[in-house]
């Protein structure tokens, strides 16, 4: 970015989690169908094992398919963040929390993600 960005520019980098969300959540990532079984039954229960075992059958038997998420997403602490970001020619303006809308529709602040603003060193 702070190669190609002119000089004076602003850079956005928007949202990055300082945690890993998935844990955070409790969500699966792997690529096993009988792992995401378990956990479904696990977190979820009976009715969403149940329900996940139908659609399973379902794509082995039809044309339906299934796509489990093994991607790992990046996570940095702020301090994490903006050394990496210094290592890369970038100067922090300023770093806040990401605000996001709450189930009422009020804006909240966010649990886990920053928001930074960079200049390039140029």
């Amino acid at each position: 970015m702070a190669r190609i960005a002119r000089s004076g520019a602003t850079i956005w980098v928007g949202e990055i989690p300082e945690i890993d969300e998935y844990a955070l959540y409790g969500m699966y990532r792997g690529n096993s169908m009988i792992a995401f079984l378990w956990h479904l039954l696990r977190h979820n229960g009976l009715r969403s094992f149940l329900g996940m075992v139908r659609r399973w059958l379902k794509a082995v038997i039809g044309t339906d398919q299934i796509i489990l998420n093994s991607a790992r997403v990046f996570c940095a602490e702020p301090e994490k963040m903006i050394s990496l970001a210094q290592s890369c020619d970038l100067r922090l303006k300023t770093y806040f929390r990401h605000k996001e809308l709450d189930s009422g529709e009020n804006v909240v602040e966010s649990r886990s993600r920053y928001n930074y603003i960079f200049t390039p060193v140029k």
